[in-house]
């Protein structure tokens, strides 16, 4: 079976040495993800766009509620995927130090 590059999403910020920074799929959704737990969000759409990543979904109503679901959207910016990915590796700090 022939290996297959994974499609990598350039991010047009730019890390603290100035170079150019590249995510694959898996740190984007990595980043994308939080904002979908945090927001509670079901029937999630994750669409790549020129800008950015664009994240549709239905946003559940709190417990004990009588609300309906409701429409969310966020257009998150390749900057603002950069920042999420390195505020990320600084919260999980350097790893195990059964790897180093």
């Amino acid at each position: 079976m022939p290996h297959v590059e994974a499609e990598v999403f350039q991010a047009h910020a730019t890390s603290s040495t100035g170079e150019t920074l590249v995510y694959r799929y898996e740190d984007i959704l990595r980043a994308v993800g939080r904002f979908i737990d945090e927001e509670q969000l079901t029937d999630v759409v994750i669409v790549q766009t020129e800008t950015g990543v664009l994240v549709r979904g239905m946003r559940r109503p709190h417990a004990g509620t009588r609300l309906a679901s409701t429409f969310c959207e966020r257009l998150f910016s390749k900057a603002e995927i950069a920042a999420i990915l390195e505020e990320g590796r600084r919260r999980r700090g350097t790893g195990s130090k059964l790897f180093q």
